[in-house]
């Protein structure tokens, strides 16, 4: 109940990483659904949440991306800024969109 917004940066749905990776580990993507974040994402709201991901990330896709954020419910925001999972151009960017996301979230200053 203490949440009051959320900021997801460079996750996603691990079910679709694994099974577009590791096509043919059988089983995989069920084990791992128990621990995917899109079964609770949801529950988030009516926070809101903002979500980075980096356009070229290698460990979770677009695709994946998009399953965790459809996940969530609204308020929601999602942003592919550049970079891979863990090496980001103009990081700067990213930690200002944090900021601002954060700061009208919190309704700081107000």
């Amino acid at each position: 109940e203490r949440l009051q917004a959320g900021v997801l940066v460079v996750g996603g749905a691990p079910t679709v990483s694994v099974a577009e990776r590791f096509p043919d580990r059988d089983g995989l993507g069920d084990a791992l659904a128990v621990t995917d974040p899109c079964a609770v994402a949801g529950d988030i709201a009516p926070r809101p949440v903002l979500m980075l991901n980096a356009d070229d990330d290698e460990i979770f896709s677009r695709r994946s991306a998009l399953a965790l954020y459809d996940a969530l419910r609204p308020p929601k925001e999602l942003v592919f800024l550049p970079g891979t999972h863990s090496e980001w151009r103009r990081p700067a960017r990213w930690f200002h969109h944090m900021g601002e996301f954060l700061r009208e979230a919190l309704e700081v200053g107000s």
